[in-house]
């Protein structure tokens, strides 16, 4: 499964395993507690759901319709390209970087491909340079250009700070850092404080790595889970127009403060809202079907026996509809069953799941790092939407399904009209 990552990931944390993926691992739970990267992550999220507003904005007053998944992606892009690297891809705007998103698409669709292929024959494809195997080592040319470009000066301007007056590219005129730029400073205070291993350099490949699989992990994953929450609401308009009287209730500024946006302090009190993103992700989980390779003899807790590797399935799309886990209404859309009320302070909160119940984070020593900073982005910008515009699909919102992809896509184009909400 690793090799299927390794040319576009390398060396990084979906590519590797054993005391690679330990140490790698170790690193990035560093760097997702760190304040200085949840403020980026914060400004990064506060200042393109501005662009998106106003992008929004101009559709509603003049009735034209957009591809909300393809918007949805290309806020994505622009939000993990500037915590990653601190480039503002324009994405939404149609800025100068729209190669570096095109070759970002094609990368994964063609990975997609390996998912569908046997190994012996896209490594064949590869070996000879033919058809997706020759595409996808050119875009990944396009990738390390760009990427290798920015690296090295964020290297420059750590060791040689005067460069910053010549820097390229442009960054955001803002004081929190992207995530090659943290892990420079983190790697300066573990050799000051005399940490193991402190003293090997970092090079430009392993922030390569490390940064590319913070893109690659974050962008499309979250464009996907909020173009399937609005066929959802689309499907069920009782839970949207519950969701927009929550936000009146808890956050009316939404509704009178056109640049406001709710800081992810804001919206953790948006108890509704969180169900309404757990319900979409157990119906809709982002990985579908997920495999692990038993790396010794084992057995499972109910006698299955694994021999050494055996390729394990998980398919999380089927374990979300199963009625002996969630129930008779499993297959039902209903953010309720994810709510209870606290015997303390006889409020409604979030009703506890385990993470082998609810896997659309994975559980164990691989649950996602990222999974926190992914349901409080969605809340923020599904908030920000929400108390703004109605998004009617195209098509009967019964009708859309998923195209067969190592993500669950939405398949085909979401066509939505966008109207100022009631």
């Amino acid at each position: 499964m690793n090799a299927i990552f390794r040319d576009v990931a390398g060396g990084g944390i979906v590519a590797v395993d054993g005391p690679q993926w330990v140490a790698q691992r170790k690193m990035l739970s560093r760097l997702f507690t760190m304040r200085a990267f949840r403020e980026t992550i914060s400004q990064c999220v506060h200042d393109y759901t501005l662009v998106l507003g106003r992008m929004l904005g101009d559709a509603a007053r003049t009735g034209v319709p957009v591809d909300f998944a393809d918007v949805m992606h290309r806020f994505s892009f622009d939000v993990f390209t500037d915590i990653a690297f601190g480039l503002q891809g324009n994405a939404l705007e149609g800025g100068e970087h729209t190669q570096f998103m095109e070759a970002m698409s094609k990368i994964v669709h063609n990975l997609e491909l390996r998912f569908h292929s046997p190994d012996w024959l896209w490594k064949l494809k590869r070996a000879l340079k033919l058809g997706s195997e020759k595409e996808l080592a050119q875009e990944v040319a396009i990738l390390d250009k760009m990427v290798f470009t920015i690296i090295n000066k964020n290297m420059e301007r750590k060791f040689n700070p005067d460069a910053a007056a010549a820097e390229w590219p442009p960054r955001p005129q803002r004081s929190t850092k992207d995530v090659v730029s943290l892990f420079l400073d983190a790697h300066d205070e573990q050799k000051a404080a005399g940490e193991e291993g402190a003293d090997t350099p970092l090079d430009a490949t392993f922030l390569r790595d490390i940064a590319v699989v913070v893109l690659l992990a974050g962008k499309d994953t979250t464009a996907w889970s909020m173009s399937w929450l609005v066929i959802m609401l689309n499907r069920n308009p009782k839970v949207e127009t519950k969701l927009r009287q929550e936000l009146r209730e808890k956050l009316p500024r939404l509704f009178s403060d056109p640049n406001y946006v709710p800081t992810m302090d804001d919206v953790e009190g948006l108890v509704y809202l969180e169900a309404v993103l757990r319900e979409n992700l157990r119906l809709n989980p982002l990985v579908p079907l997920n495999a692990k390779e038993a790396n010794r003899d084992t057995t499972l807790v109910d006698g299955t026996f694994v021999k050494k590797g055996t390729r394990v399935y998980i398919p999380a799309y089927t374990l979300g509809r199963m009625k002996s886990v969630w129930g008779r209404d499993a297959s039902k859309f209903k953010p309720e069953r994810w709510l209870m009320q606290d015997p303390w302070s006889g409020e409604q909160t979030i009703r506890p799941v385990s993470a082998f119940q609810f896997v659309s984070f994975h559980a164990g020593p691989r649950t996602c790092l990222g999974m926190r900073f992914a349901m409080l982005e969605m809340k923020t910008v599904m908030a920000y939407m929400l108390s703004k515009y109605h998004f009617t699909t195209r098509e009967n919102p019964k009708s859309y399904t998923y195209d067969v992809a190592s993500l669950l896509q939405v398949k085909g184009p979401l066509i939505c009209k966008v109207q100022r909400a009631g």
